[in-house]
């Protein structure tokens, strides 16, 4: 993973989610570009995603892993 480019989607969310450190699943599909029904089945699925946290049945991402999935996706791309 290059470090800059996890620096710049780390911003990128900080300033779209300013003083989160995770996010619901509605923001991360936002940020992933996917729709929600799409973060949900892979969800399930167990495939494709950034690390994320379940708590009291709900599911939370946090932003760091968020952006190290969206610069890890870039570079293999790429």
């Amino acid at each position: 993973m290059d470090q800059e480019t996890y620096s710049e989607y780390l911003t990128i969310i900080k300033v779209k989610h300013p003083g989160k450190i995770v996010l619901t699943r509605k923001e991360t599909a936002e940020m992933l570009q996917i729709g929600l029904s799409t973060l949900d089945l892979r969800i399930k699925e167990a495939k494709d995603l950034p690390k994320y946290k379940k708590c009291g049945g709900r599911v939370f991402f946090p932003i760091v892993e968020i952006a190290k999935y969206l610069a890890a996706d870039l570079i293999q791309v790429a």
